[in-house]
């Protein structure tokens, strides 16, 4: 039976724990068992802090442990032993769709041009189409061949049989050396590839503009009294309101090599004014009164030039040529 538990075995205990009680309750013993509480505390927080840490951060790799491969990989080393594949049984299966039997394989039409091309050029006379006939890239004996023809400001390669750039049903008929015969509407008609006259004509029209380019004079003086009297106008507007100017005259820089060249020319709002005092749209000027207008320090020497000077002179390049233009300023008081 268990042992039943009296008063008296109880005594001891109590009496133990009295003891300890009145130890604790003591000043000196209960500060050293809170300092033993914190350590202990302090120990435990410490040791939660940590675990929580290395939970976060990944620790060191570890090494994999040794397992059983369940289906190890079998490496296969090519075998270099040649083998034969027959390749008509493999044909023979169909594989690919029915062999063809190249024997009835339908052959390509070879377009042929219809028509025979000798001496449709005999009794044909030159054609009044608007067509222009610049130039022939091949020709062979039977009358074939490429040629370049202009119609409407545009040309284009035409081979004989293909149509023209032309009303109603025209065609290239025939190559030769320097002409081609077209097919217009079932009636033969030349076209040549040059004329010698025209040419002839061409190189005269230029030599003689050529020749009237260069009776122009070089020099251009403006001394009419209707002139003087407009340039002394706008030369006063110049002093008291330069933007009065833009009535006459549009300027813009022109730069070379990485500098100033000059200043070009173009009328303002009066163009008629802007022809009087014989300048040109387009004109650069290049210097005034023998400043050149490259060097940017002459702007000012100029602007006090102008105010008192009785004639000015520009060296104006217009269309490749160098020319000077000279306005008197006499009546300038």
């Amino acid at each position: 039976m268990p042992r039943q538990l009296t008063r008296d075995s109880l005594d001891p205990v109590v009496h133990y724990l009295r003891v300890m009680v009145v130890a604790l309750s003591q000043p000196t013993h209960l500060r050293r068992l809170q300092q033993l509480l914190v350590v202990i505390f302090g120990l435990w927080a410490l040791v939660n802090l940590v675990s929580a840490f290395w939970a976060v951060w990944p620790g060191a790799s570890t090494q994999a442990q040794d397992a059983d491969i369940i289906n190890p990989v079998t490496v296969v080393q090519a075998s270099r032993q040649r083998v034969d594949v027959d390749l008509d049984s493999m044909l023979g299966l169909g594989l690919f769709g029915d062999p063809t039997n190249e024997s009835a394989a339908p052959e390509l039409a070879t377009p042929e041009l219809k028509g025979d091309r000798d001496g449709i050029e005999q009794g044909a006379r030159e054609t009044r189409l608007d067509l222009k006939l610049t130039g022939i890239l091949a020709s062979s004996e039977d009358g074939l061949g490429t040629v370049i023809i202009a119609a409407k400001g545009a040309q284009a390669n035409y081979s004989v049989g293909d149509k023209l750039p032309a009303a109603g049903s025209v065609s290239l008929a025939k190559v030769m050396a320097k002409q081609v015969v077209i097919d217009n509407n079932g009636t033969y008609e030349l076209l040549k590839l040059f004329d010698k006259d025209e040419f002839s004509d061409v190189a005269e029209r230029e030599l003689a503009r050529t020749a009237k380019d260069s009776e122009k004079p070089s020099n251009v003086r403006v001394s009419d009294e209707e002139a003087i009297a407009l340039a002394s106008d706008y030369r006063a507007q110049l002093y008291k309101n330069p933007d009065a100017l833009r009535d006459l005259v549009r300027i813009a820089a022109v730069r070379e090599n990485g500098g100033l060249r000059g200043y070009r020319l173009s009328p303002g709002r009066d163009a008629e004014q802007f022809a009087q005092l014989g300048f040109q749209r387009g004109d650069i000027v290049t210097a005034i009164n023998g400043y050149s207008l490259a060097d940017p320090s002459n702007t000012v020497r100029l602007y006090q030039l102008m105010r008192d000077t009785t004639d000015a002179t520009f060296e104006v390049e217009r269309s490749g040529t160098m020319i000077t233009v000279s306005i008197s300023l006499t009546d300038i008081q």
